[in-house]
């Protein structure tokens, strides 16, 4: 595994684009809204933020996060 993402072409199966982000990517999420692309990381805990303009992504900023289980 990397921890990349990458834009793939959904025409012909190329990758048009790749991007670093944080270590151990395992999920994405995208609101068409705001044009903003959401990795969260769990082997560092951080969330990456992407903008795309034009269907290329491009990084926005990264922020830490902390996980609060309930205690037993």
């Amino acid at each position: 595994m990397s921890d990349d993402v990458s834009i793939i072409d959904e025409y012909n199966g190329t990758v048009v684009k790749t991007i670093s982000v944080g270590s151990g990517p395992v999920g994405i999420s995208v609101n068409p809204n705001t044009n903003k692309i959401y990795v969260s990381n769990y082997d560092d805990g951080t969330i990456n933020v992407l903008g795309y303009k034009q269907n290329l992504p491009e990084p926005v900023s990264k922020f830490e996060f902390l996980i609060f289980l309930p205690l037993p």
